[in-house]
Formats: structure tokens, sequence, C-alpha cells
């Protein structure tokens, strides 16, 4: 797995508001995803791949959540004035 196709992956659970819809996988994978990145500029490719797998899976499932759960209403406004 590549750090590209974890980044790829995350981008997509963003697109669909995976930081509120499933926190938990989104930012799980968000920060896998920094630390492959970490590892990779450290030139310890074999680290940066396993953590990018792991990013890559979590932004999957942020993403299948995302797609079956509603957004959650807005709550109504107080109204204004006396």
């Amino acid at each position: 797995m590549r750090v590209t196709q974890a980044t790829e992956e995350l981008q997509r659970a963003e697109q669909l508001d995976a930081a509120h819809r499933a926190p938990y996988e989104y930012f799980y994978a968000l920060e896998h995803l920094k630390k492959a990145r970490s590892e990779a500029a450290e030139a310890d490719f074999a680290d940066a791949a396993a953590l990018a797998e792991v990013a890559y899976r979590y932004a999957e499932r942020a993403i299948q959540i995302s797609e079956r759960v509603e957004p959650a209403p807005t709550a109504p406004r107080a109204p204004e004035g006396p």
C-alpha cells in the first residue's frame, strides 16, 4: 500500500464529512497517514507501507460509515425578541 493511495482514500472520506460521521475511523486513518509520511521521509519504507495500509483500511471504513449515516439535524433556532 502506498501513501498516495491512502491519501486519496482519506480525501474521499473528507468529502463525505467523515470527521463528523465516522470520527474514530477518520482520525485513526489520518494519524496513521501522518506517521506513514513521516516514516517515508526517514526512508523507513517498510513501516511507511504498513502504516499507509492501516490508514487506507480505516479511511475505507470511514467512507462506508459516512455513506450510511445521515447528517445530524441542526437545532431549531430560538425565537428572537420578546
